[in-house]
């Protein structure tokens, strides 16, 4: 980051050094299919691996008589959140007048941060608010605890004209708030009525531990309208706590519909739950065990280890990374694993092929990511199956996110984030989907690798046509054409370069002079073109713009020393990292390797040579001889690696 905070600049870089390649396009560009109509893959040792199919199954609990949720999806909840005012996040709103020639230079410098972040940290508050309570009753009455518990100790400072604690505090730091971060999981508290702390003890307490994330700032410099509103605001949360009553998890009719599944449906079967919280996991984790289901476990971002839970979970597909002298006993094995989104990416846990959606998370991107945990190389059950517990029908689902999504429109005035949760077609259409019994792959192209889906353009192209690759790697540099505009693209060249060491560019310029350079996925765009496509005149500024680019973004004028790739790359490796002492002939020729890059010749006869299995002595003497006949490496006096212009692509309408 320190040389540049474009993303563009990133992406280049990432597709120069990583390969990416999604299961989508796995199967599709590598699959074969069986007589029964199954995809699968044929390993290099000969085993085959069968596609699982994905099925995706709804829930539908009904709110038991007792149950607080019932009461938490109605109109009455959605707009007292919508009503609330929120001021601890919005306090720049309640200075006074007079505060301007009160303030110390540290509180001057805190109220100039809170007018920057007006607005902003509330309308979070107010979004989070929504999502637990689509979460789970639990935790949402949680989140009304906690915050009624900071309004009173708002509340106790302002009359007792104590400092106004500013910034985060954190949910440890005051006592009696039940989401600590405690070794134990099993303290998680189930059932949660009317009790709060008070307030003067929790003043005391974080005066005490003064975290660095909060700020002190005396109550005198603001209107009386900040203690109207904390005031509004606790009357409206105490309304709705003493509506729902108290919460048991015996009353809980969605953890009802959890527990037939592990218990009923699937006995004995292993069984990964997902939630986007870490109170809900910690919840239904804890409730689970009560409930008598055994070896459960949770892991969420305050677990210190959660790939360790993953691999107790799912120990044979991480057998390779569990230490062979400590084996895994039966006892230690999980069966459920209730889990955040922090194991939604980057894990093995296809030992299950059960998968539950304790809540449907608002990045609708990571119902994918989920299901991707257990549907992935490995997997052999014949089936995935996705579990969504909603309350109803998918209409039910869908309208109380609308709901939502209405109030938080409604209340943009305070709603500072440019986030935004639900509402695209493709959004809606992956819940019914869901419901109907199908979750499908929502990939972008940009999810793969430029260079593997150009390698997979060559190839559908090629394989049934040996005479078009003779063609094509006959052909000289230097080749152009054009093609007209597509939709919203603006006319210009497209040029792609490459160096004698191997290096690769892309840039585009644009009539008038403007010039940029091009991601690899950029690059396949600017330049794809079907075989049948008639081709256009060249643009009459088309030299020119090609110009403006090899000697603008194109340019390669860095010192090439220690720049390594491709074969230069491999050798370097292999030789000149090396201890050993050469000879002054050679160990000058080696050393060459490093400061430049090779000729096109060396480049061949190097390759060729390790792949013909020649040892490190005969590498040594091959380059030897090239470094003597001044073939090895490119000698310019600038150290610079000249580029040759491969193809250009021009635009015109």
């Amino acid at each position: 980051f320190r040389k540049s905070e474009h993303p563009e600049d990133w992406k280049r870089l990432m597709g120069e050094n990583l390969v990416r390649r999604t299961r989508s396009f796995i199967r599709d560009n590598y699959a074969e299919t069986d007589e029964a109509g199954r995809q699968y893959l044929t390993f290099s040792n000969g085993e085959r691996f069968t596609f699982p199919d994905r099925r995706a199954i709804p829930v539908d609990h009904a709110f038991a008589e007792d149950d607080p949720a019932a009461k938490m999806v109605a109109d009455t909840t959605l707009d007292a959140i919508k009503e609330l005012q929120l001021p601890r996040y919005d306090l720049a709103a309640y200075l006074a007048p007079s505060a301007a020639g009160l303030m110390t230079e540290d509180e001057q410098a805190l109220v100039e941060d809170l007018k920057r972040s007006r607005g902003q940290v509330a309308g979070f508050v107010r979004t989070n608010f929504y999502k637990r309570l689509s979460s789970c009753g639990h935790s949402f009455i949680l989140s009304l605890h906690r915050h009624l518990s900071r309004n009173r100790l708002f509340l106790h400072a302002i009359d007792e004209d104590l400092p106004l604690p500013a910034g985060t505090i954190d949910a440890n730091v005051l006592q009696g708030d039940t989401d600590a971060e405690v070794e134990d999981e099993s303290t998680t508290s189930l059932r949660l009525g009317g009790q709060l702390t008070e307030p003067a003890q929790d003043y005391a307490l974080l005066e005490e531990k003064d975290p660095r994330s909060v700020r002190w700032i005396r109550p005198q410099l603001f209107t009386s309208h900040l203690r109207r509103d904390l005031v509004a605001d606790s009357e409206a949360i105490e309304g709705l706590l003493g509506d729902y009553g108290a919460w048991s998890p015996e009353g809980d009719s969605k953890l009802a519909g959890l527990l037939r599944l592990i218990q009923q449906e699937h006995p004995g079967e292993k069984v990964l739950v997902f939630t986007e919280y870490k109170d809900t996991a910690d919840y239904v984790a804890a409730a689970l065990q009560e409930l008598g289901v055994e070896q459960v476990d949770v892991a969420t971002g305050a677990v210190e280890d959660p790939t360790a839970l993953a691999r107790r979970f799912s120990p044979k597909s991480n057998s390779r990374l569990i230490a062979t002298d400590e084996p895994l006993t039966p006892q230690d094995e999980l069966r459920v694993l209730v889990a955040t989104d922090v194991l939604s990416e980057g894990q093995n846990l296809q030992d299950a092929h059960v998968v539950v959606n304790y809540d449907l998370p608002w990045a609708i991107i990571k119902l994918i990511q989920r299901a991707g945990r257990v549907d992935r190389v490995g997997q052999e059950s014949e089936e995935v199956l996705i579990y969504t517990i909603s309350h109803g029908s998918v209409e039910d689902v869908l309208n109380l996110r609308t709901r939502i999504q209405h109030r938080l429109a409604e209340n943009a005035s305070a709603f500072g984030s440019d986030e935004r949760f639900f509402g695209s077609e493709g959004e809606v259409r992956v819940i019914k989907d869901l419901y109907d019994g199908t979750l499908a792959d929502t990939e972008a192209q940009e999810d793969v690798d430029a260079s593997s889906l150009a390698f997979e353009v060559w190839r559908r192209a090629t394989q049934d046509d040996p005479v078009l690759a003779e063609r094509i790697a006959g052909l000289p540099d230097m080749i152009d054409a054009t093609r007209t505009p597509r939709l919203e693209e603006r006319e210009g060249v497209a040029c792609y370069v490459r160096t004698d060491s191997g290096n690769e560019g892309f840039a585009y310029a644009h009539p008038g002079g403007s010039t940029r350079l091009l991601t690899g996925h950029e690059a396949l765009r600017a330049f794809e073109a079907a075989p049948g496509q008639p081709g256009l005149e060249r643009r009459e500024d088309h030299d020119d713009l090609v110009e403006a680019m090899v000697r603008g973004p194109l340019k390669e004028s860095d010192n090439t020393a220690g720049r390594l790739r491709g074969e230069r790359k491999i050798i370097w490796h292999r030789l000149g990292e090396t201890l050993h002492d050469y000879d002054p002939v050679t160990d000058k020729a080696v050393s060459a390797i490093y400061e430049a890059p090779l000729t096109v010749t060396a480049t061949r006869r190097l390759r060729q040579a390790r792949r013909a299995g020649s040892t490190n002595e005969d590498l040594l003497v091959l380059i030897r001889r090239l470094h003597q006949d001044n073939d090895l490496t490119i000698n310019t006096k600038t150290g610079t690696d000249p580029i040759r212009i491969v193809s250009t692509m021009g635009v015109s309408a």
